[in-house]
């Protein structure tokens, strides 16, 4: 609610968010490099970066952009990461045939399924520090059936495995 009082557009600047926090040398793009690496329109870019200024998490100073408030930047991020979720992204809740797969979940190649792991598995492979109690894999293939096998895992409406529709370019993923 507070996203959208603020005319917080959530897929667009959710992009444009991730863009800036994945690749913050894009800062320093124009509005339609940036609409054409994003897919979106040059408007829903430029209305972004006007409600970015005005909350100053991205400043326009002197023609350059700059960071402003970090920490809001990741907790808006969050926020708008969770109502983007809402919207009918999730593919479904799944748990594994076998307790193994939370011992060797690193093996599995989701790039080859056009797929990656997001939240705490992302997380533990960056930082080699958490153990994940909660999987999300996101995915650019509708048809997941391929994946599910290769991760053995069943349809279970509380599991510990959610997969998601990306949102993002693939050019963004590192």
């Amino acid at each position: 609610p507070l996203l959208l009082q603020t005319g917080f557009r959530a897929e667009g600047s959710a992009k444009l968010l991730l863009l800036f926090l994945s690749r913050p040398e894009c800062l320093s793009y124009t509005q339609r490099e940036i609409a054409v690496i994003l897919g979106i329109s040059l408007g829903a870019v430029n209305k972004s970066l006007q409600v970015f200024d005005n909350l100053k998490l991205v400043i326009n100073s002197g023609g350059k952009r700059y960071f402003g408030k970090f920490k809001e930047i990741v907790d808006r991020w969050r926020f708008v990461l969770s109502d983007i979720k809402q919207k009918d992204l999730s593919l479904g809740r799944f748990s594994p045939i076998s307790d193994e797969f939370f011992r060797i979940w690193k093996v599995f190649d989701l790039k080859k399924f056009n797929s990656y792991w997001g939240g705490e598995p992302a997380a533990s492979i960056r930082t080699h520090y958490l153990s994940p109690e909660l999987f999300n894999i996101y995915t650019y293939n509708e048809n997941i059936n391929d994946l599910l096998t290769m991760l053995r895992l069943k349809r279970d409406t509380n599991g510990k495995v959610e997969i998601f529709k990306c949102f993002w370019p693939d050019n963004l993923n590192n």
